[in-house]
């Protein structure tokens, strides 16, 4: 009899076993998460082994960089990989540590929070249409390098020579086999090509090298006044009034009249006393501001000024 109950338990326990194994091997999951352009947007399509009419969307992070991020009751990853193309946005895939929900699955998509058009659920597809990031090649293009960057040089297939460096303040950066290399000015692809001649000269047969902008330290605006995070914000390429507005958390409710942009000598005429330009906020946000929305140059200063609106024309500076 005793033997009997022993093995009806065994018996019990072995079903129980392939019962949970069963339903851990029936967890819905998240297959796959593409990028693809659309006209002038940026389409996310996410992609799940079953419907994802649970998901649900929120923002996360400062004003300045705010994460999307889409969490998934009751899924699981099984994406191998996200690949962002060109576009500057870190895609991370992990699980909801929150012990007041139901388990879930949370994608965070960098720096696309404030940048939402559209969402759109068919079935185990979840759409998500945003206002594109910068892209890389845009970013190189754009963007000269200066002392204080930090730079990182990788050489294909030679990891000892896969290098971080800091730009001196005479424009410099040390690199193996070569020595100096003068990068202040230079764009990252112009410095790369710089690299690779010097390298294939005499050291390397036909190599393959990619620089990258690691740390923007060197180039900045000020925005001061009536915004919600005034400070210092570092330049990753070209820069408008309205992104430096954007930086620094937008507008404050006192926030009224004009906004005063500074300009130091050395980006004007040296023998000067600067510039000043003046904007007027209402026509900055109107429909027909886009003229207005200047374009920065490092060093300046954004004052968004409070109360009513000092006399006298608006200039803006169109470079």
């Amino acid at each position: 009899m005793k033997g009997l109950r022993h093995h009806r338990r065994a018996l019990v326990a072995l079903a129980m076993l392939v019962l949970s194994t069963g339903l851990a091997a029936a967890a819905d999951t998240l297959e796959s998460i593409s990028l693809s352009p659309q006209g002038r947007l940026l389409r996310i399509e996410m992609k799940g082994s079953a419907p994802l009419a649970r998901y649900t969307l929120t923002r996360s992070g400062p004003p300045e960089k705010r994460d999307l991020v889409v969490r998934l009751p009751g899924f699981v990853d099984r994406t191998r990989s996200v690949n962002t193309g060109d576009w500057l946005m870190a895609v991370e895939i992990g699980a909801d540590a929150d012990p007041n929900q139901e388990a879930a699955l949370k994608v965070t998509f960098g720096s696309v929070g404030d940048s939402l058009v559209q969402v759109a659920q068919n079935g185990a597809a979840l759409s998500i249409l945003v206002i594109p990031p910068p892209t890389r090649s845009e970013q190189a293009k754009a963007y000269h390098i200066g002392a204080g960057d930090m730079l990182q040089i990788d050489v294909f297939g030679h990891e000892d020579l896969n290098k971080t460096r800091k730009v001196s303040p005479n424009g410099l950066i040390s690199f193996p086999l070569i020595g100096n290399v003068r990068v202040e000015g230079r764009t990252v692809d112009e410095v790369a090509q710089d690299i690779t001649q010097r390298l294939d000269e005499k050291y390397l047969r036909d190599p393959h090298v990619t620089v990258s902008i690691w740390e923007y330290l060197s180039q900045w605006v000020n925005v001061i006044g009536e915004v919600a995070q005034p400070g210092r914000y570092y330049m990753t390429g070209t820069t408008t009034l309205i992104d430096a507005l954007s930086q620094a958390g937008g507008l404050t409710k006192q926030a009224a009249g004009e906004i005063l942009i500074t300009r130091a000598p050395d980006q004007v005429d040296p023998t000067s006393a600067g510039e000043v330009f003046k904007v007027a906020i209402g026509r900055l946000f109107s429909a027909d501001g886009a003229g207005l929305n200047m374009t920065l140059r490092p060093g300046d200063i954004v004052n968004v000024q409070g109360g009513a609106p000092a006399a006298g024309p608006e200039q803006a500076d169109r470079d």
